[in-house]
């Protein structure tokens, strides 16, 4: 989970990813993938991206007879969430291509359970799963400690931080 809105993940290309070194969550440093993500209304973004992802990514521009590098010259244009074919460009999602997917899978899972978590779950959209992620990384899990504000600013930018809070207050 990143966190970011649906334009900033249609938008994202290989181009916006970088190998760096980085300080994790536990304060170790890192060697790892970024994406960076312009913003116009404020400063960039850098997010993290796993390894695994970029793994995956690499397979499928193999499958497409690509070049396998997320770098290669080729791929700067190439979207990081395509639907991918067997040949040429991945086409990217568009916003709405996306939302839609998204609420048609959430709504198969709300299909499997009953009662009141299945209307819950039928209501979700893809910008609530945005705040609860907000909302786990400012106030941790059972198994992770909540994450550094400056952490979840830098990835997130503080309008979601603002939001997620305000929306916060208002319901307790």
């Amino acid at each position: 989970a990143t966190g970011l809105k649906l334009s900033e993940i249609v938008n994202a290309r290989c181009r916006h990813l970088s190998r760096e070194r980085y300080r994790s969550t536990e304060g170790d440093s890192v060697n790892g993938w970024m994406l960076h993500v312009e913003r116009a209304d404020q400063e960039a973004l850098q997010v993290p991206v796993p390894q695994e992802l970029i793994d995956e990514l690499e397979a499928e521009f193999s499958l497409m007879s690509r070049p396998r590098s997320v770098k290669d010259e080729s791929n700067e244009d190439v979207a990081i969430l395509g639907r991918f074919a067997k040949d040429g460009m991945p086409l990217p999602w568009s916003n709405s291509g996306l939302s839609k997917s998204i609420r048609a899978f959430v709504r198969a899972c709300a299909r499997q359970l009953h009662g009141k978590d299945a209307l819950q779950l039928e209501r979700v959209t893809t910008r609530w799963l945005r705040h609860t992620h907000v909302v786990h990384l400012l106030t941790g899990r059972d198994d992770q400690e909540p994450m550094p504000l400056s952490i979840i600013v830098g990835n997130l930018g503080p309008a979601a931080v603002t939001a997620t809070r305000l929306k916060l207050s208002v319901s307790d």
